[in-house]
């Protein structure tokens, strides 16, 4: 559904699979969205309001649990959940670069300010070519542009795990400390 953002009225039905979305990510004029799901077709839909629609289609091997624009090269980040990481131009929905994650089971992408990708995976975070164990699995990762960092919170005594682009590393806090 395309809803106004200020009456809540739906505005149009924009048809996708009928899969939950998971994941999306907005090109920086909000003209397109990219949205994941349980579906190996993934859908590009091109925004205005009542008129909106589905631009293109992307093709990959399974579904997908997350997406990110990358405002430096300014193509949308498709992280497939087996093994690849897929650059998606959003005017075309062409893959212009696939990349293997080298993990059977990736879970989430955030691109830094500089443009590159942090992948989660069920293991550990890849990171400009470095593979760094986690302390504990986790399905969450936010990014603080304002500070460059990354939060990731592991289950268990309460930790957060910070990684921070600038050190490359990873920092663990106890929340209140």
């Amino acid at each position: 559904n395309i809803v106004d953002a200020a009456t809540l009225d739906i505005l149009t039905k924009v048809p996708v699979p009928d899969e939950c979305i998971y994941g999306f990510a907005f090109t920086d004029d909000s003209k397109r969205v990219i949205a994941t799901g349980l579906y190996d077709q993934i859908p590009i839909i091109y925004l205005d309001r009542e008129n909106s629609y589905v631009e293109n289609t992307v093709s990959i091997n399974a579904w997908s649990f997350s997406a990110d624009y990358n405002s430096v090269d300014s193509m949308f980040y498709v992280l497939e959940q087996n093994n690849y990481l897929h650059i998606v131009d959003p005017l075309t929905g062409v893959i212009r670069h696939t990349l293997n994650t080298i993990d059977e089971y990736n879970v989430k992408i955030a691109i830094d300010n500089q443009g590159i990708p942090l992948i989660l995976t069920s293991t550990s975070l890849m990171y400009e070519g470095e593979i760094y164990p986690m302390p504990g699995p986790s399905s969450s990762l936010t990014y603080y542009p304002d500070n460059d960092l990354f939060l990731i919170p592991v289950p268990g005594p309460d930790v957060v795990c910070v990684f921070e682009p600038k050190m490359v590393g990873f920092q663990q806090f106890k929340p209140g400390k």
